[in-house]
């Protein structure tokens, strides 16, 4: 990929809703956001997609799944942030190889993030013996971490603006109310996370931002109760999700009651 993402996601947002524009394509269903192979055309669609009153976020892709239709190749960009990493995007992206609920992309991908990060960890601590491979090991245990914690910090923005704009007030009023979650926002991310920039520290943060990374992160707290459930078996959680999705009418409710 000559140092460059694979691809490039845009989530589209109305500013008064964290819905995010949906798509809806054969089989893979209805999906939150569109990827480009070319980083101008994402950039167009999103300047097309301002100027009509949305709220946009462009992120690049090191890359992607064809949901187990064909052979999906390792690209060059999902080998540049150190070997957990590495390990992470894999199996993220065979875990939508080997699972997916057509139409609902913040449950698969939520769960391949989930997947992606106990599964490095798990990996690594597999691998016996020499300190290259504990160096690793506390890498990828360290991403789990990492993924808990910001996992902690999304969900009170999505509790704030859900509530902000279920109110019975004026468009004007909740757009005037957002820039007050959106500053609280950015002061606890330099709080939680001091010297590091990020989208959420940036005054370009907007409903698309949030709904983009909900859909990798939101769902987490229901993932890590039925893991608990499975005492840490991920072999017996994805064979159960797997189950859920193949031979149940309803996998997400199915689950919830287990």
């Amino acid at each position: 990929t000559h140092g460059k993402p694979i691809a490039w996601n845009i989530t589209v947002a109305p500013k008064d809703t964290l819905r995010p524009v949906v798509w809806r394509f054969p089989i893979v269903g209805t999906v939150p956001y569109l990827g480009f192979f070319e980083e101008k055309d994402a950039r167009r669609f999103a300047a097309s997609a301002q100027a009509r009153g949305f709220d946009t976020y462009i992120r690049p892709v090191a890359g992607y799944s064809t949901i187990g239709i064909a052979s999906d190749p390792v690209y060059e960009s999902m080998l540049d942030q150190g070997d957990a990493r590495i390990v992470e995007v894999v199996l993220h992206e065979m875990l939508h190889g080997t699972l997916y609920l057509p139409g609902r992309s913040a449950w698969n991908e939520s769960f391949a993030t989930f997947v992606g990060v106990h599964g490095a960890a798990l990996f690594f601590a597999s691998q016996k013996g020499d300190d290259a491979g504990r160096k690793i090991l506390e890498e990828a245990e360290q991403r789990e971490r990492d993924e808990d914690r910001f996992g902690a910090f999304l969900a009170p923005i999505h509790e704030a603006l859900e509530k902000l704009y279920a109110e019975p007030i004026s468009k004007a009023e909740k757009l005037r109310r957002r820039e007050d979650v959106f500053a609280a926002t950015r002061r606890r991310f330099a709080e939680q996370y001091p010297g590091r920039h990020s989208i959420f520290s940036d005054p370009r943060l907007n409903n698309a931002v949030v709904a983009s990374f909900g859909v990798y992160h939101h769902s987490a707290p229901e993932h890590d109760r039925i893991w608990k459930r499975v005492r840490g078996n991920l072999r017996r959680m994805v064979d159960l999700y797997r189950y859920a999705v193949e031979n149940t009418d309803d996998p997400t409710g199915w689950l919830k009651q287990f």
